[in-house]
């Protein structure tokens, strides 16, 4: 994740897990990480096909995909991940700010930030249902 909080312009490979979950640019449809080498990256789509970097951009964090990734809206902009004891914030139009038991960790723009940290904090990937 970007060390600074700042956020990030483009999707690169080195910010990227296998398994994360990626948007085909300019449409809503989903791929996921399969293959990283070097500073490149390829997705599946849906049907299992292969496409070739650069043709995705992130998933920005929303109420929507939040709900998705098992949370529960608590009010007021605040959520929550009952297995991991994970809350989000809901700070700007663009970020969200991740605690874990009350303590402040990160800023979160994308899904595939909130995948990584949630990763590395549990050591489990965050299943996401996209149905």
């Amino acid at each position: 994740m970007n060390q600074n909080n700042i956020k990030p312009q483009e999707l690169r490979a080195t910010d990227l897990r296998i398994g994360n979950l990626v948007y085909y640019k300019n449409t809503k449809d989903i791929a996921k990480v399969e293959l990283i080498h070097n500073k490149h990256f390829d997705c599946r789509d849906e049907y299992g096909n292969f496409t070739p970097n650069g043709n995705y951009e992130p998933i920005p964090l929303s109420e929507e995909v939040l709900l998705k990734a098992g949370f529960k809206h608590k009010g007021a902009g605040f959520y929550i991940h009952a297995s991991s004891l994970l809350d989000l914030c809901n700070i700007g139009d663009d970020f969200f700010l991740v605690g874990l038991k009350g303590v402040s960790l990160s800023k979160v723009y994308y899904l595939h930030q909130l995948q990584n940290l949630y990763y590395s904090l549990t050591g489990e990937e965050l299943e996401v249902l996209w149905t």
